[in-house]
């Protein structure tokens, strides 16, 4: 029967009759088919799949249930629609409780109002399990939330569409994947955990802005921002992962960090449109970098394409960490390209360290290209 969770629109559990797996069967639950106002749950009945089929199914929100014993797969080809603004307060869109089992959704999922107090709107919970969901979403909703409680994955590899702003919150992960290239038009907010970008065709993120205020942004695979998304690093850390890609304008609001990748990656190259227009508080550091100090090495950083991409002060709160795999920290320079690099010491005091670093570029760039595989066409 239906759990005691509080819910002002009502619930009805997933007791399926025989083996059938019919949403739209009445018998198959305990308060009958839901809604656009009841919770739809499922806990430890039924075989593990439920079939929308063809015709489209209601919901406030879905969640399994922590009674559940199995991993759960909604299958279907029409759309699951549901409408989080009568959750009386939880805001769910579609939660996992279940204590280690994955549910997967293989339907198209259409968002709409998501109204609910405090804010917390339309949110997808991995709260002690995972969720997948391979159909599309659309976020016709006010404020869209992916959540995941530390060691849970929220997996979207559908095509996002709509114009609301989507957060990331909790400690867990968030990972962006499938092959069609996403479209929603609003920002992404990321407070906290990881959020890794793997679309294997098209952009993973192509809204308005990225503002990254905690956690960590992974580039899995090349062109994965839009190239016109402004991202403003505000706390937390962006890997390319040694992949490139060109997105809009940068803002610094506190220091932070952009790791390029490892001593022998493939390389990074990373354009940001000009930026001298923008607010930087603190200071930049560039990790992972083993570039040529005249520019057009193995690792690019970029600011439009001028020296004019970035104010002085701004290019003056640009540190270089470990360069060429060596130890130290140097500051940088802009070249009449827009790149950044970093300055090396004056020759007249340290001759014998510049001879150092750049035997150790050269070691590098040789290592690399023993250790590189033979290259194959990028699909990002």
């Amino acid at each position: 029967m239906a759990t005691s969770n509080a819910f002002a629109g009502g619930s009805s559990e997933w007791t399926p009759s025989g083996g059938s797996t019919n949403w739209h069967s009445g018998s198959n639950w305990d308060n009958g088919v839901p809604s656009i106002t009841t919770e739809a749950e499922i806990g430890a009945s039924g075989n593990g799949t439920i079939s929308i089929g063809s015709t489209n199914a209601n919901a406030d929100h879905l969640r399994l249930l922590n009674t559940a014993t199995r991993n759960w797969t909604v299958n279907g080809t029409a759309t699951l629609n549901l409408d989080t603004d009568q959750s009386g307060g939880t805001g769910y869109t579609v939660v996992n409780e279940s204590n280690g089992y994955l549910l997967t959704i293989n339907a198209p999922i259409n968002l709409s109002n998501g109204t609910a107090p405090g804010g917390d709107d339309s949110k997808f919970f991995a709260s002690t399990g995972d969720i997948t969901v391979n159909g599309n979403i659309n976020f016709n909703a006010v404020n869209p939330h992916v959540e995941a409680s530390s060691g849970r994955t929220v997996t979207f590899n559908g095509a996002l569409s709509g114009a609301s702003t989507v957060t990331k919150q909790g400690d867990g992960a968030w990972e962006i994947g499938g092959s069609t290239g996403n479209t929603y038009s609003g920002g992404t907010v990321i407070n906290g955990g990881t959020v890794t970008l793997n679309k294997t065709s098209g952009n993973a993120i192509a809204g308005s802005s990225i503002t990254l205020n905690s956690g960590s942004l992974i580039l899995n695979r090349d062109n994965q921002i839009g190239n016109s998304t402004d991202l403003t690093l505000a706390g937390g850390n962006f890997y390319a992962n040694d992949n490139s890609d060109a997105l809009g304008s940068l803002t610094l609001s506190t220091t932070s960090t952009i790791d390029l990748g490892s001593d022998l990656g493939d390389g990074s190259t990373l354009n940001f449109s000009n930026s001298s227009g923008n607010a930087w508080t603190g200071d930049l550091y560039i990790t992972g970098w083993n570039g040529d100090s005249e520019g057009g090495g193995l690792d690019q950083v970029y600011f439009g394409n001028s020296s004019g991409g970035l104010t002085t002060s701004q290019v003056n709160s640009i540190y270089f960490v470990n360069p060429w795999g060596t130890t130290g920290i140097y500051e940088a320079r802009i070249l009449s390209s827009g790149e950044v690099v970093p300055v090396l010491p004056e020759p007249s005091t340290y001759a014998f360290g510049a001879f150092l670093i750049g035997a150790a570029y050269v070691f590098h760039r040789r290592q690399k290209k023993a250790a590189k595989p033979e290259a194959s066409p990028d699909e990002g």
